[in-house]
């Protein structure tokens, strides 16, 4: 390359390097310093260099879940070039959970007790994955979600707070909290928070009502205790009857691309976000051709988006269809949405708008 020509590593960055990257040359490329110019991303797995072997079975997974891979694409802010690009970013979205000793050692390089160097993978990597992505989304949501969206996610909050008598009103948290019961059970407010009755169980007997004119008795322990049984049933119906609302992500994005981690990790974003099955078959076809490829693996399954659209799950066997068997393809306009997962811990998103047909 030219001597001008200014170059970042950003090893180390686990398998969300990519969007890392892009949001790097992104910043660079919106400086005012920096005009007419092109930026260049490779992303690339060696798993050579990390290769264990030792006889530790936490860290001898990654020798069987990861896969050489390598992707390039060219960012531009030249006007020359807009006619030529295929895809516009519209957003990127970082989370880094290092400040959390557990989200930080869930994949950590470091020596097993024989001196031999690999990667350890936590027991508790989906769960942080888990909290991780529920971070980014909430950053994310406001930038791409439409109006009503946000707004059922507002109502869902409020009315969670106001159960749990989380609301800093003071004495009006108690009647707050009954009035809220009783309206989420109306069929318009529950359609609008998320609110989905279930059974109650059989509640705490309460303790007999002194006879007029004697002092009331002080409860025993057996009355405390119903009581307290009766307050975390209660605690758990409600955490039932009205989750945290999940928005549809389908009414913002036409196609999304799950860093492909493996089938446990893809099958917790689809259970997560409540997605329809096929909406995710780029990815499973991308995990089922390739592995995982790490940062790269979310531009592989663009260009099977490219190809072939919503009849991925077609190119594999046992894949999902969409309902109706309706043949969409990439087109202009349509808005992708990449994932990535990596070590720190860290969750990243990047949407793009595409601006050609495919």
């Amino acid at each position: 390359m030219r001597s001008d020509c200014l170059s970042y590593n950003l090893g180390g960055m686990g398998c969300s390097a990519s969007v890392i990257a892009v949001d790097l040359a992104s910043r660079l490329l919106c400086s005012s310093d920096n005009r007419n110019c092109r930026a260049l991303v490779v992303s690339t797995e060696n798993i050579t260099q990390n290769w264990y072997r030792g006889n530790d079975r936490s860290m001898l997974l990654s020798n069987c879940i990861f896969r050489c891979g390598a992707a390039a694409l060219l960012l531009s802010n030249r006007p020359s070039d807009k006619r030529r690009a295929r895809f516009k970013l519209l957003h990127t979205v970082r989370t880094h959970m290092g400040a959390n000793e557990e989200a930080y050692r869930s994949v950590y390089q470091e020596e097993d007790d024989e001196g031999v160097r690999g990667v350890r993978l936590s027991k508790q990597i989906m769960q942080i994955a888990a909290d991780a992505l529920k971070r980014n989304i909430t950053n994310l949501g406001p930038l791409v979600l439409p109006l009503t969206e946000q707004l059922r996610f507002f109502c869902n909050l409020i009315a969670r707070k106001a159960l749990r008598k989380q609301l800093p009103l003071g004495p009006l948290r108690q009647p707050l909290a009954a009035l809220t019961r009783t309206l989420v059970r109306l069929p318009l407010v529950a359609s609008i928070v998320g609110y989905k009755a279930v059974a109650a169980g059989v509640p705490a007997s309460s303790p007999p009502k002194a006879a007029s004119g004697e002092a009331p008795k002080p409860p025993t322990e057996d009355e405390i205790q119903a009581e307290a049984a009766k307050a975390a049933r209660d605690k758990a119906v409600l955490a039932k009857e009205l989750p945290p609302f999940v928005p549809d992500f389908t009414k913002a994005f036409e196609w999304i691309c799950v860093h492909t981690g493996g089938r446990a990790v893809i099958d917790a974003i689809e259970n997560n976000l409540a997605l329809p099955p096929h909406v995710l078959e780029p990815s499973r076809l991308s995990l089922y051709r390739y592995g995982n490829v790490s940062s790269a693996s979310i531009w592989y399954e663009l260009e099977l988006v490219a190809e072939y659209g919503n009849q991925c799950g077609a190119e594999r066997e046992g894949g999902a269809l969409p309902e109706g068997g309706k043949v969409r393809r990439l087109r202009k306009g349509d808005r992708i949405w990449q994932i990535a997962f990596g070590s720190g811990f860290k969750c990243n998103s990047a949407v793009w708008q595409s601006l050609k047909n495919h």
